[in-house]
């Protein structure tokens, strides 16, 4: 017997990769809406004023994604006037990030939107301990997972 249901009606499967990917967009938007930037552009900010002078590359392990998904949103962040690149002390070849003042502005009115969309979104999956359950999941799950890609198959 299998752990799961059957596949639905429509043929779909059940599958953690498509629920993953259908809670993240849902949870981004419900997040989005509220701060005016997109998650990942806050947490760039949130970071460069946390962590004045990270490189892209540690910015990137921070926040679990590739160097070129940091590099992209900092295009925009710099476009906007809310970061800014700079040599790093000692290395040239290596930028530091900075968040600018009008990053810090940006960031503190989005933060709080992102605390009354925090509030909103706990009473909506019903309070603090579904909450914590959930955030305990992922975390898990998150840590059962490896954390690059595993590599495409060439068919050599």
């Amino acid at each position: 017997m299998r752990p799961w249901p059957e596949p639905k009606p429509d043929g779909r499967e059940y599958c953690p990769c498509y629920e993953s990917r259908r809670l993240a967009r849902r949870v981004n938007l419900f997040y989005e809406t509220n701060t005016g930037l997109t998650s990942a552009q806050f947490s760039l900010v949130g970071f460069a004023l946390a962590r004045p002078g990270l490189s892209i590359s540690e910015m990137a392990r921070l926040l679990d994604v590739d160097r070129t998904t940091v590099t992209r949103n900092l295009a925009i962040l710099e476009r906007l006037g809310l970061v800014r690149q700079e040599a790093a002390p000692g290395d040239a070849r290596r930028r530091a990030l900075h968040a600018t003042a009008e990053g810090r502005v940006a960031w503190r009115a989005g933060l709080a939107a992102w605390r009354a969309a925090q509030a909103s979104f706990k009473q909506q999956i019903g309070g603090q301990e579904p909450f914590d359950a959930l955030i305990g999941l992922l975390r898990q799950t998150a840590n059962l997972l490896p954390g690059d890609a595993p590599k495409a198959a060439t068919g050599s």
